[in-house]
Order: C-alpha cells, then structure tokens, then sequence
C-alpha cells in the first residue's frame, strides 16, 4: 500500500540530506510535509492506495499537527480536509509510545516517564520493603521491571 503511494525523492520534510514523507510502524502512519497542502495530497493517495487492497483509516483516530518555529503567528484551522473526510488539530500526539509536541517540547514525555515509573515503584512497594527479599532481588525486580517502565513507558 505504501509503495503505491509513489512517494517522490523531495517530497516531505528535508532533514540533512534526506526527505521523510511517511513514517509507518504496523498500523501506525505519520505524514510529513513542508505545508498543508503537501500533506494534504500526500494523505488522500494513501486513502485511495488503502482502498485498493481493502484497507481504510481510522476517521476518528487520525489527526494532524502543525509544527513550526513561527507557532504564534501562525492561522490555524481546527480541521483539515482531505476529500470528505475532516481531521481535527491537535497540540500532542502518542508515536510509537513516545509524545511529539507541536513545539517539539521533551518535558511532556519526560513527566509521562517519572509517573510510570512512581506508579511501578510504589506499585512493588511491599516487595521492595520485605525484609524476606534479599538485596539482590530487589535489585534484579528494580532492573527488569521499574526502569525499563521510565525509560520505555
């Protein structure tokens, strides 16, 4: 489905010397482009290379997101059109387990990373306070369960 997009060399955004257009995961599909417009054109043909193998999106969980150093001057619509379908703005969205912001903002994801981790810890509170558990268990459980929960999510 994605091939049959034809993606060109320039299309997307420009980082170094390379163009993203798509970033896809399973079922999970970013669009980038330079403007709306270009995102746009890009997001109705995966809608039309979608239906061609029986496939369709997910209306009420597709968004979109400006992103720009120039934020504040910005006009923005609430909704972006392709086809007959609307698709609401949002400020944030979850990629892969990690939060992008429009401003490309890291606190968000970082305060998301310290609550999980509270919840796992205190979670295995009694067993991180058991006098019946040796040292290097408590290690062991610290190391396989609450640290990748902060580092992954």
């Amino acid at each position: 489905m994605i091939r049959e997009i034809n993606i060109g060399r320039d299309e997307g955004v420009r980082m170094d010397r390379t163009c993203f257009s798509l970033l896809a995961y399973a079922d999970d599909i970013v669009l980038l482009g330079e403007d709306e417009q270009k995102v746009v054109d890009l997001c109705g043909r995966l809608i039309e290379s979608a239906k061609k193998v029986g496939l369709h999106l997910n209306i009420e969980k597709t968004q979109y997101m400006k992103v720009s150093r120039e934020l504040d001057n910005l006009q923005e619509t609430e909704t972006i059109t392709v086809g007959q379908h609307e698709f609401k703005k949002v400020e944030d969205f979850k990629y892969l387990g990690t939060i992008v912001t429009q401003k490309n903002e890291c606190q968000i994801e970082i305060q998301q990373r310290i609550k999980i981790g509270n919840k796992c810890f205190y979670a295995l509170g009694k067993l991180l306070s058991s006098k019946i558990l040796s040292k290097e268990v408590k290690t062991q459980l610290y190391l396989t369960i609450i640290r990748p929960m902060v580092i992954y999510g």
